[in-house]
């Protein structure tokens, strides 16, 4: 009996007294895991509209790799990538911070991508795992040229490709 006594004082302190409710925080009580977006930058980037009038250039023989709250883009050219703007999913826009050079992998935070509505691209966090969108579409945008370029994007998984044919239309 002691034995038995002594375990369960050893365990109880693993297991949380309370359960895992939210207690009213929205997802900004998550805003630590988020790269640093000024308020400025953050209303800047949501005055953007989507150049949907410009003109569609080559793809860009660039890869992009979407993985947990990021994505890595492989460029594949001999040219650097140094357009100003990247416009994700046709919603979210974020400026490039330096030029993607030949044969470089650059890593960006999917946190700095901002829609109209100034909210940050929607990642998977651990208590909601759901909670992303997936990235289907990331293209520059040269605004001097009027000419945007897109990039090819791997899935992640196959619940991307379900979710872009069942759900994903950029003309809304």
């Amino acid at each position: 009996m002691l034995r038995r006594l002594a375990a369960i004082a050893l365990l109880l302190p693993l297991f949380p007294l309370g359960g895992c409710a939210n207690y009213g925080l929205s997802d900004a009580s998550f805003e630590f895991l988020r790269a640093d977006v000024t308020p400025q930058q953050r209303a800047r980037l949501a005055r953007l509209d989507y150049p949907a009038d410009a003109e569609d250039g080559p793809p860009l023989d660039a890869v992009v790799i979407h993985r947990g709250s990021a994505i890595r883009v492989t460029n594949r050219t001999a040219e650097p990538i140094d357009t100003p703007r990247l416009w994700l999913n046709q919603r979210y826009a974020t400026d490039l911070p330096e030029p993607i050079a030949p044969g470089q992998t650059a890593k960006l935070d999917l946190s700095t991508f901002v829609n109209q509505y100034e909210r940050s691209f929607p990642i998977d966090t651990f208590f909601k795992p759901d909670s992303g969108f997936p990235v289907v579409l990331l293209e520059t945008y040269d605004p001097k040229a009027n000419l945007r370029r897109a990039m090819l994007v791997q899935p992640q998984r196959d619940r991307d490709i379900v979710e872009l044919v069942q759900a994903y239309n950029p003309l809304d």
